[in-house]
């Protein structure tokens, strides 16, 4: 089993790592939906578990996905993130969409390609 470490919750909830990920969601030239089935591709997986800052893991199961877009069945976040990937967030991302963000950090780990502040 594959282990990874989601970043801290106050560094997934900043305006800088909302910027970053805007800017990786939109090089993907994906559909709403699209960008959804690319995240759950990476996620949906039985070789690896994912672990928050406590080391505590992070369950992933059927409707992870849809429970971290509040069951918006359009996935529209998706598109909407897309508009900081050209200016820098006025605000941090709220509270209630942490696990959101902690998938979105983990399908980039897992695709071999963190966002770091250095690499965006």
């Amino acid at each position: 089993m594959f282990k990874i470490y989601v970043k801290p919750r106050k560094q997934l909830l900043s305006r800088w790592y909302k910027h970053f990920l805007a800017k990786r969601i939109k090089a993907l030239n994906l559909s709403a939906l699209e960008t959804a089935d690319w995240l759950a591709a990476r996620i949906y997986r039985e070789d690896i578990a994912i672990y928050d800052e406590f080391d505590a893991e992070i369950p992933i199961y059927a409707d992870s996905i849809e429970e971290a877009y509040h069951y918006d069945d359009e996935m529209g976040w998706n598109d909407d993130i897309k508009e900081y990937a050209e200016r820098y967030p006025e605000r941090r991302p709220r509270d209630s969409e942490l696990l959101k963000y902690q998938l979105w950090d983990a399908a980039w780990q897992i695709e071999g390609k963190p966002i770091t502040f250095e690499n965006g």
